[in-house]
């Protein structure tokens, strides 16, 4: 699991502009806006595909606000999982909600236990270059079930 998310993060973090937006070079700030990424092996075949598609777009003001949601296919073309994702495009700033890249399988496996989920969200500027430092970001859970605490972060 801890595999996938980290894979979908680099995923978002290296997403190349898919189309052009007032808000945002690198989010497709349009409802039913769609796009996919195939990854392929050495040999040129097929490892899995990510599917992205806007499901919702709200806009007050300068800010947007959009729901991605995002299904992953292994080699076989069969899904691994599916989920969505928040994030807010302000000016030249897309933040993406923390909360929203935990993946709801992982959360559902935990939902009868005390839980707690802090961090900030990703922020990825529009005027992108080399050399340019991001902020760090971060999500933290901490479970507690039967007197154990397991704590989780990824940076």
């Amino acid at each position: 699991m801890k595999k996938h998310f980290i894979a979908f993060s680099l995923i978002v973090l290296f997403a190349i502009p898919v189309s052009a937006q007032n808000c945002s070079k690198y989010y497709p700030m349009i409802e039913g806006a769609s796009f996919e990424y195939t990854n392929y092996n050495k040999k040129g075949k097929t490892e899995g595909v990510s599917e992205y598609k806007v499901s919702k777009v709200d806009t007050s003001g300068d800010v947007s606000t959009a729901t991605m949601s995002v299904a992953l296919r292994d080699e076989k073309d069969e899904e691994i999982y599916q989920m969505d994702y928040n994030f807010t495009c302000t000016g030249n700033m897309v933040s993406i909600d923390y909360e929203s890249l935990i993946p709801s399988s992982t959360l559902e496996q935990f939902e009868d236990m005390e839980m707690d989920i802090s961090g900030t969200d990703l922020e990825l500027p529009n005027d992108l270059n080399v050399g340019l430092e991001l902020p760090d970001a971060n999500v933290t859970i901490k479970i507690s079930m039967s007197g154990m605490n397991m704590n989780t972060t990824v940076d």
